[in-house]
């Protein structure tokens, strides 16, 4: 399979990232794998902070997606390096937790320590994958209270 690598920065309105207190989560834990997509990996880099990332996988069309497999990854630097550099970075990130989204779309991941993370998502049938550059801040550094736009695109 050739994967071409896509970096878009904030692009259309999938993930939304909601401030603490925001709606619950149904998120089945999974070990599942990453899925095979489409033959294109989306890359976004988000400028804000947060301090609790959960959100709703939607379509570029606004319909939640069930179905949506979300993992985090730790190291997630490699993203922001180009072939073959990028392939030998990821090769020491680990995968720290994962879910798939229900018919609501939802997931969450409320315990994460500060640091920075890779978030991923992944569903088979022809979706591209799209993995999220994301900082998690302590309690006591500001963080966007925005929410963060990621898309799940079909593949062409």
């Amino acid at each position: 399979m050739n994967l071409t690598l896509l970096v878009v920065l904030l692009i259309g309105s999938t993930v939304f990232l909601q401030a603490p207190g925001g709606s619950r989560c149904k998120c089945a834990t999974s070990q599942a794998s990453t899925r095979e997509g489409a033959n294109e990996n989306i890359v976004l880099v988000e400028r804000e902070k947060h301090h609790r990332l959960e959100g709703i996988v939607r379509t570029v069309n606004g319909e939640t997606l069930p179905g949506v497999l979300v993992e985090v990854f730790n190291k997630p630097e490699y993203l922001l390096l180009s072939y073959p550099e990028s392939e030998e970075k990821k090769k020491g990130q680990k995968r720290l937790m994962g879910c798939v989204v229900g018919a609501d779309g939802k997931f969450c991941f409320p315990d994460l320590p500060p640091g920075k993370y890779e978030l991923r998502f992944s569903m088979a049938g022809g979706w591209n994958q799209t993995h999220v550059y994301v900082i998690i801040a302590p309690r006591s550094q500001k963080a966007s209270k925005d929410g963060l736009d990621v898309s799940m695109l079909p593949g062409t």
